[in-house]
């Protein structure tokens, strides 16, 4: 993804399955919370950034809807 950065550890022992991300312009996270939130995806928006829970709370489908509202924020 061009406009966020991955701050979660790819590999090794703090490897998650929380993903974490942050767009580049980091002031604008509670926007894009804003708009997954509109669209029913379910993530949470902890210290300025924003995290998925993959694992649990998303379906394969809010994550294809995730990333098309990412891409288009």
């Amino acid at each position: 993804m061009r406009k966020y950065n991955l701050l979660s550890p790819r590999e090794g022992t703090a490897r998650s399955t929380l993903v974490f991300v942050s767009h580049k312009q980091p002031e604008r996270n509670s926007e894009v919370y804003e708009k997954l939130y509109k669209q029913n995806i379910f993530v949470a928006y902890r210290a300025g950034k924003l995290r998925f829970s993959p694992h649990f709370y998303n379906t394969y489908d809010n994550i294809d809807r995730a990333l098309s509202v990412l891409n288009a924020v």
